[in-house]
């Protein structure tokens, strides 16, 4: 009898010691998937940031006369006289 209850304790033990080194792993298992996170996090934050830094230059509209000549090229003869009667 003194067997079977000391059995049983030791098997309570060690199911409570492997219960604690299973939730040791899954907290091992979310930091690491944290960590991936985090660095991906910091990428993309450097490329909006590098993005961010970028000085794009304006150019000036162009003219009117240009305008209507580059649709001219892009249109047919039917639409040419659409725009040189609204135009």
């Amino acid at each position: 009898m003194k067997n079977a209850s000391e059995f049983a304790q030791l098997k309570e033990t060690l199911k409570e010691i492997v219960q604690a080194k299973d939730q040791e792993l899954e907290v091992m298992k979310l930091g690491k998937t944290n960590i991936v996170r985090l660095r991906c996090l910091k990428k993309t934050q450097k490329i909006y940031t590098n993005l961010g830094m970028k000085i794009t230059e304006t150019k000036a509209p162009p003219s009117m006369a240009e305008t209507v000549t580059y649709w001219k090229s892009l249109w047919g003869k039917n639409q040419r006289i659409m725009i040189e009667q609204n135009g």
